[in-house]
C-alpha cells in the first residue's frame, strides 16, 4: 500500500512554496481557503454561496451536464459504448442554480454539473478576493459546480490544485504506471476530452477487469471538506 497522502500546513494568503507546486507526490492543505468570501458564504448555506457567485455573473451562457438518477451520479458511456449516458443543456447560470436548489435534498434527483469554466470569463472580478497566491504565471482558474457526481478516473494537467469551497469532494489518485491496470476506454470518443477508465471504482467487475486489483493496491484516497 502507498504511504498516506502528505498533509501540509499553509496559513491563509501564504504564497504556495515552489517545492509544493513541483512536487511529484500529491498533498493536501486543510483549511487553506477558509477565509475566502466564497468559502465563508458556502459555510452558511447553499443559497448564500450561489447568491455570492451570482453577484459576479454577467450573463454568459454555460453548458450543464445532466445524467438521469438511474445512473447513480456516474457520468459514463451508454450501454453499447456508442455514446454517453448524459446530455448537455445550454443555459444561464441563474437557471442552473435554480435546478441545484430544487434538487438539493432530493435523493432521486439527476446528477448535474457545470465544469471547467474559466472563472475570469464567467464571473469577472470574483478571483480578486478568492485566489491562491502562487508564483505561477497566469494560471488557468476554472469552476466546477454541481450536486453529487462520480467522474471516472482520468488524467489531469500537472500542477493542478483543487479547492473545495462548498460541499465535499473525494479524490482517488493513482501513479501513472497504473494506467495499464485501469482498462482505459477509447481515445477517439471521451466524455470530457481525456480518456477514462472503464472500471466502476465503487462496484468494480473483477471478472471483466481482473488487473484492477493491482491498481487498488496503489490507490491514494483523500476527502476534502469546505476550505481544503
Amino acid at each position: 500500500m502507498p504511504d498516506p497522502i502528505v498533509e501540509v500546513s499553509l496559513y491563509a494568503d501564504q504564497v504556495i512554496p515552489a517545492h509544493l507546486l513541483t512536487a511529484s507526490e500529491p498533498w493536501v492543505a486543510r483549511g487553506f481557503t477558509k477565509r475566502w468570501p466564497l468559502t465563508s458564504a458556502a459555510a452558511k448555506s447553499t443559497h448564500s454561496a450561489l447568491n455570492y457567485l451570482e453577484s459576479f455573473y454577467d450573463g454568459m451562457m454555460v453548458r450543464a451536464i445532466v445524467a438521469e438518477a438511474r445512473h447513480m451520479a456516474r457520468f459514463f458511456y451508454n450501454e453499447d459504448m456508442t455514446g454517453f449516458n448524459f446530455y448537455t443543456i445550454e443555459t444561464t447560470l441563474q437557471r442552473f442554480f435554480h435546478q441545484l436548489i430544487k434538487y438539493e435534498n432530493d435523493p432521486k434527483a439527476p446528477a448535474i454539473y457545470v465544469g471547467s469554466v474559466d472563472i475570469a470569463k464567467l464571473l469577472p472580478g470574483m478571483s480578486t478576493d478568492n485566489t491562491l497566491a502562487t508564483e505561477l504565471h497566469e494560471p488557468t482558474v476554472s469552476l466546477w459546480i454541481g450536486n453529487r457526481s462520480r467522474v471516472s478516473a482520468h488524467f489531469d494537467l500537472p500542477r493542478n490544485i483543487a479547492c473545495c469551497v462548498a460541499g465535499k469532494r473525494r479524490f482517488t489518485l493513482l501513479p501513472p504506471d497504473q494506467a495499464k491496470n485501469l482498462y482505459v476506454g477509447p481515445w477517439d470518443m471521451t466524455p470530457a476530452g481525456q480518456p477514462i477508465s472503464l472500471v466502476d471504482f465503487v462496484k468494480p467487475d473483477y471478472a471483466r477487469f481482473p488487473n484492477f486489483r493491482d491498481a487498488e493496491r496503489n490507490m491514494l484516497t483523500v476527502d476534502l471538506d469546505v476550505g481544503d
